[in-house]
């Protein structure tokens, strides 16, 4: 994807789009989208430039306790991080994705950029990346027969009534 690609027209590789027994291939259209985002979120993403992050595709995101695994964010350490040079690998599943919109895809990037932070060394004054899990993993009716009773409800729960807020799209 160049950059002249609208972000509207990203899709999921098909599967014979993979070489022959790879299960992963170079997403150069997530990486052009992961700029855009970070573009436009400075505030949360900015540290991210100076992130070596490789994006990729999948070809098959595989379930995790019954649900899809739409992507994932890992740290590359040892053999990973030695052969890639990258600090950070984000994929996404080219099978789940197979049939979500291009707004479904970037919601889903959105997401896996969310589990990177900066962490400081407070030493050199450097910023390395750091993961973090959500900030909810609950379940639709426990929320809705108890309302925000619990502490990580209450705090993804401003977020829900913006969203009220807005008939636009999502």
């Amino acid at each position: 994807m160049t950059a002249t690609t609208e972000r509207s027209k990203i899709s999921a590789p098909t599967p014979d789009q993979f070489e022959e027994d790879a299960n992963f291939a170079a997403a150069p259209d997530l990486a052009y989208l992961a700029g855009v985002l970070i573009a436009e979120d400075r505030n949360r993403f900015g540290f991210l430039d100076q992130v070596d992050i490789a994006y990729l595709w999948k070809k098959k995101g595989g379930k995790r306790r019954g649900n899809l695994t739409l992507g994932m964010t890992k740290k590359a350490t040892g053999d990973l991080k030695y052969f890639s040079g990258m600090q950070i690998v984000i994929w996404l599943a080219a099978d789940h994705h197979g049939e979500r919109t291009p707004k479904q895809i970037e919601a889903t990037l959105y997401h896996e950029l969310l589990h990177v932070v900066p962490e400081y060394d407070e030493d050199t004054g450097d910023v390395k990346p750091k993961l973090v899990g959500h900030d909810f993993e609950g379940f639709a009716a426990e929320v809705s027969r108890y309302g925000e009773v619990l502490e990580d409800v209450q705090a993804i729960a401003p977020a829900f009534r913006q969203l009220e807020l807005f008939d636009g799209e999502r």
